[in-house]
């Protein structure tokens, strides 16, 4: 019954964790979009043939810069619930999390880098058949780079670490095919749109508990500490 108990408090406080994180990332995302605008003035007045170099490099930047905040902030928020779960340290899970969330947001911005130059170019966003296109690649991407970045932790602790990528890589899909439909139909609801916030960190909430219930080390790297 504790464990019961204990699961359960985990996943409360996974979920809230997870709001948290995202509302605290738009918070960025606001942040980092008012410091593009500003800067993509200023490359404006730059002009010159160099123009949307200027404004990709300037779009990978903040990219990266909202990655490695949101990762950090999920990270954290992460690394906390697993302490009062497992009495562990997960040492360098704060630090790997931020990296890979802007090395994530890097990647994709890299693999967005056309629609992202005529989005910069001509300030109109694409058109919703180009966003559902490429709309999976900043979500996947960053959550799959970041769980690989993890793993490095994780695998210290469980066998068969390597779920713990394929969790969150599905837990992207997941949430882009929410957002992927609700696009399409127009069937824009509260419910539908709190499931979709959520799903990542349901899926992946889930994984560590399995991981650790059926999957755990005999010793850990903090038995030896």
């Amino acid at each position: 019954m504790h464990k019961v108990m204990t699961s359960v408090r985990f996943m409360f406080l996974w979920l809230v964790g997870g709001l948290a994180t995202l509302a605290l990332a738009t918070v960025v995302a606001a942040f980092s979009l008012l410091g593009l605008s500003l800067t993509t003035g200023i490359a404006y007045m730059v002009g010159g043939y160099s123009l949307r170099y200027i404004l990709l490099a300037l779009a990978l930047v903040f990219m990266s810069l909202f990655g490695l905040i949101a990762g950090f902030i999920a990270g954290s928020i992460q690394k906390g619930s697993m302490q009062q779960k497992y009495q562990a340290d997960f040492r360098w899970w704060r630090v790997l999390s931020a990296l890979g969330g802007g090395l994530g947001m890097f990647l994709a911005g890299i693999a967005l880098n056309v629609p992202l130059q005529r989005m910069l170019l001509t300030w109109a966003l694409p058109s919703k058949q180009v966003i559902l296109f490429y709309g999976a690649l900043p979500l996947v991407l960053p959550l799959v780079v970041m769980a690989l970045l993890q793993w490095f932790v994780l695998q210290r602790y469980v066998h068969g670490a390597w779920t713990w990528i394929l969790a969150n890589g599905v837990g992207g899909l997941v949430i882009y095919s929410l957002i992927a439909s609700t696009v399409l139909t127009g069937g824009i609801t509260l419910p539908l749109v709190l499931i979709a916030l959520v799903a990542p960190w349901i899926v992946s909430g889930f994984t560590m508990l399995w991981l650790f219930q059926f999957n755990t080390r005999s010793t850990w790297p903090d038995d030896f500490n």
